[in-house]
């Protein structure tokens, strides 16, 4: 018992942890894009290159197609995490996507998740 309620405080305790990069960056390092259409692809796209060129206040505004391209579904947040696998499992910070959107660590984040994207081809 005794071990138990050590192990659960320890993971409490890694929880709490806070890393000192922010969320969006957190988020698309190493992740995985899952896509199933070249529709979809153009739609990440999109919305990776919005965050390169509008403030978050603007972001925030912004609606992109969801899976089945109904146009005006999504938030930017909700499309990440609808097509990208984070490398580790993750908690989203919705609010921090559009506050750390503007940061040069998401920009260049950003940057290359898009180079990446560019060399993927569909039929």
């Amino acid at each position: 018992m005794c071990c138990l309620l050590a192990f659960l405080f320890i993971s409490c305790q890694a929880l709490e942890y806070r890393d000192d990069r922010n969320s969006l960056t957190l988020f698309l390092e190493g992740a995985e894009l899952q896509v199933e259409t070249k529709d979809q692809l153009l739609e990440v796209e999109r919305a990776l290159q919005d965050i390169l060129r509008l403030p978050p206040e603007e972001l925030r505004k912004v609606r992109y197609s969801d899976y089945q391209m109904n146009e005006g579904v999504w938030t930017l947040p909700q499309l990440l995490s609808a097509y990208f696998l984070p490398q580790h499992p993750m908690g989203i910070d919705f609010d921090g996507f559009y506050s750390n959107a503007a940061t040069d660590v998401s920009r260049a984040t950003v940057k290359r998740k898009l180079t990446d994207l560019q060399s993927l081809e569909f039929d």
